[in-house]
C-alpha cells in the first residue's frame, strides 16, 4: 500500500503552526528569563527599575540579560533560584559557627588593618571621548583608570572653567551605577520613589561649584564599558576610590587641599572605610552605611549566623547586595578555598568602628531611623566619639534605607542641602 503523501499547501499550514507555537514557547520563555534577570537585578540594588528600562530600551532587552549573567544570575529559573551554588561538603562539615563568629581579637585586628593597602596612585588616568554632559555650565565626562592593574570607569562632573575647584569623590549605593546622561530633575523635585538620583546629585554638587568624581568600583558595567575585576563589598572598592583620588589629584582644576567625600550605602561603607586610610580627605559624609555586617546578630536578614547557615546549604539569603557581599566572603570557605582565619580576615576587614580610631577626617553620619543598619550608624558615631574623633550624627524621623533618593520628598531636598551646608564650610 502506498503511502499518502501530504499536498503542499496543507503541509505549509502545519509547519507554519508548529513554527508559530515554538515561537510562541520561545517567546513565554524569553520572557520568563527577562521577568527573572529583572528580578534578580532590582531586589536590592544592583539596578533599579528605571536603569533597566533604559538600558533595554537603548540596547535591546538582551543587554539586560547580559548584564544579569555577569552579577550572577542565570537564565531558567527565578533569581532566587539563581542564587544557589555548590559546596564542598567536607569544608563545611568542619566550620564551627562559633569560631567564625566570635568577637575579633586586637591582635586579629591589628594583623588586618597592617594588611591594608599603604600607598595609591594615579595610573593611565583617561576622559573617553567628547563630553557626555554640557548644560548649565557644568561638564560631564566619562573616564577610566587603573586599579591594582584593573581597568576601572568613572563618571566625572565640573564647572565650566579652569579652577582649581574643590574635589568631592561620589561612592554610590549598590552595585550599579545607571549611564552618565542629562537628569529629567534636579535635587530639590526628585519625588518620593524616585530611583536612586545619584548623578543628579553630581551634576547638581558640580553646579555648586565643586568637581566631583564617582567610580564605578571593579565588576560594576557602566555605558563606557565594564569595569575588571569582580564585586567585593567594602573591600577592593576602597583601593579603587583611593587610587582614582590619586588621579583626581593630578587634574589642574582640582584644588588638592579641599577634599571631600560622600557616599550613601555601600558608598558610605566605602567612605568611612576610605577616611581611615588616607589624611587627603577634609571631610566626609557617610550616608546609612552597612559598617557591622558581621559581629552582630543585629544585621540584616536574621544575623550572621543565619545568613552563613543558608549558604551551608549552597544558597545565598538574600540576592542583591547582601547577597553579593556574603559569597564574596564565605563562599571560598565552604568550598575549601579558604581557612577560617583567612575568612575572618575578610569579615574584619569590612567592619568600619574596628579601625575608628584611624578615622582621619571630620564625619557627618546621616541615616533614617527606621532603617534596618541604623544601629550601625550609631555604633560608629559612639566608637567615634570614644576615640575622641570630630564627627555628628543626624538622624531623619521615620525614614528607612536609601532616604537619599528613595525616600519622602523632604528627606530627599533635606539629605542635599545637609550635604551642601556641611562641605559649604569646610571646603570653601
Amino acid at each position: 500500500m502506498m503511502a499518502r503523501t501530504l499536498c503542499p499547501t496543507l503541509l505549509m499550514v502545519i509547519l507554519l503552526a508548529v513554527n508559530g507555537m515554538n515561537a510562541v514557547a520561545q517567546g513565554q520563555n524569553s520572557q520568563k528569563n527577562y521577568e527573572s534577570a529583572v528580578q534578580y537585578l532590582t531586589e536590592d540594588g544592583i539596578l533599579t527599575a528605571d536603569e533597566i528600562n533604559t538600558m533595554a530600551d537603548e540596547k535591546g532587552p538582551e543587554s539586560v540579560l547580559r548584564y544579569a549573567r555577569e552579577h550572577g544570575w542565570q537564565s531558567g529559573g527565578t533569581g532566587q533560584k539563581a542564587n544557589k551554588f555548590e559546596v564542598n561538603a567536607d569544608a563545611v562539615a568542619s566550620i564551627v559557627l562559633d569560631a567564625l563568629t566570635a568577637d575579633p581579637t586586637a591582635q586579629e585586628i591589628k594583623a588586618v588593618w597592617e594588611s591594608f593597602p599603604k600607598e595609591f596612585k594615579a595610573d593611565r588616568f583617561e576622559l573617553i571621548g567628547a563630553p557626555v554632559y554640557l548644560a548649565e555650565n557644568v561638564i560631564g565626562h566619562n573616564f577610566s583608570h587603573y586599579s591594582e592593574g584593573l581597568k576601572i570607569y568613572g563618571y566625572l562632573y565640573k564647572p565650566n572653567g579652569d579652577g582649581p575647584y574643590p574635589l568631592i569623590i561620589m561612592n554610590h549605593g549598590g552595585f550599579g551605577i545607571g549611564p552618565l546622561r542629562p537628569p529629567k530633575e534636579t535635587s530639590a523635585n526628585v519625588q518620593a520613589g524616585d530611583p536612586r538620583p545619584f548623578l543628579v546629585w553630581c551634576r547638581d554638587l558640580a553646579k555648586e561649584g565643586y568637581v566631583v568624581m564617582a567610580s564605578s568600583y571593579r565588576g560594576t558595567r557602566t555605558d563606557a564599558g565594564m569595569s575588571g575585576g569582580g564585586q567585593e563589598g567594602g573591600r577592593g572598592e576602597v583601593t579603587d576610590v583611593l587610587n582614582m583620588l590619586a588621579c583626581a589629584k593630578t587634574l589642574s582644576y582640582v584644588d588638592k587641599t579641599r577634599i571631600g567625600m560622600v557616599g550613601t550605602s555601600h558608598g558610605g561603607w566605602i567612605t568611612a572605610l576610605a577616611v581611615q586610610r588616607t589624611k587627603d580627605i577634609t571631610a566626609a559624609i557617610p550616608f546609612f552605611p552597612p559598617g557591622n555586617l558581621f559581629f552582630s546578630e543585629k544585621a540584616p536578614l536574621g544575623g550572621v549566623r543565619t545568613r552563613v547557615q543558608s549558604l551551608m546549604k549552597g544558597e545565598v539569603l538574600g540576592p542583591g547586595a547582601i547577597g553579593i557581599v556574603d559569597k564574596a566572603v564565605f563562599l571560598p570557605l565552604l568550598q575549601g578555598k579558604a581557612t577560617l582565619a583567612e575568612t575572618r580576615a575578610e569579615m574584619i576587614a569590612r567592619t568600619i568602628h574596628l579601625f575608628a580610631e584611624n578615622t582621619n577626617a571630620p564625619l557627618f553620619i546621616i541615616c533614617g531611623d527606621n532603617d534596618e543598619l541604623y544601629p550601625d550608624s550609631v555604633l560608629l558615631y559612639e566608637t567615634l566619639k570614644k576615640h575622641g574623633k570630630e564627627t555628628w550624627f543626624k538622624s531623619y524621623p521615620g525614614e528607612g534605607h536609601g532616604l537619599t533618593y528613595r525616600g519622602s520628598p523632604e528627606a530627599i531636598d533635606g539629605s542635599f542641602k545637609d550635604t551642601v551646608e556641611f562641605f559649604g564650610k569646610r571646603l570653601k
